[in-house]
């Protein structure tokens, strides 16, 4: 008797163990959505440029950058939403990059492929619309 009341307790034990588990494993995998920023971010460029390199061999490249107000350096860009594809972003001096397929160079025309920037500041995630994004003449590099 006294050993069927033990696997009895040691079966509720292992059930609320494994729903503090699933409990604790949701809250951590929860991430913060991002939202709409509050106008507190500066963009002051966003455009595509052909990088086409002089070395035998090397196929051209194409690349989006965004530049942001200096104000804005707790802002840490993360991703791009451009012609329906999340890129990337990585920081290169005073502007972040992304490498982008030959045939994103050009923006969409289609009214719901708005594209968007995502950043973290304060360690809160926001995102906001760019409105314009400019293709500038190619690069020829040597």
């Amino acid at each position: 008797m006294k050993l069927a009341h033990n696997a009895q307790n040691t079966k509720q034990l292992n059930i609320i163990l494994a729903v503090l588990v699933l409990i604790a494993v949701a809250c951590v995998g929860q991430k913060e959505a991002a939202k709409p920023s509050a106008a507190d971010l500066v963009i002051k460029e966003v455009y595509t440029q052909k990088q086409i390199p002089g070395t035998p061999g090397r196929k051209p490249e194409v690349f989006l950058f965004v530049i942001v107000g200096s104000a804005d350096e707790a802002a840490q860009l993360d991703s791009v939403f451009y012609n329906k594809k999340m890129y990337a972003l990585r920081r290169s001096g005073h502007y972040s990059k992304t490498k982008i397929e030959e045939n994103e160079h050009k923006q969409s025309k289609d009214p719901n492929n708005q594209p968007l920037l995502y950043y973290t500041k304060n360690k809160r995630s926001y995102y906001c619309r760019i409105d314009k994004v400019e293709k500038k003449d190619p690069i020829f590099l040597p």
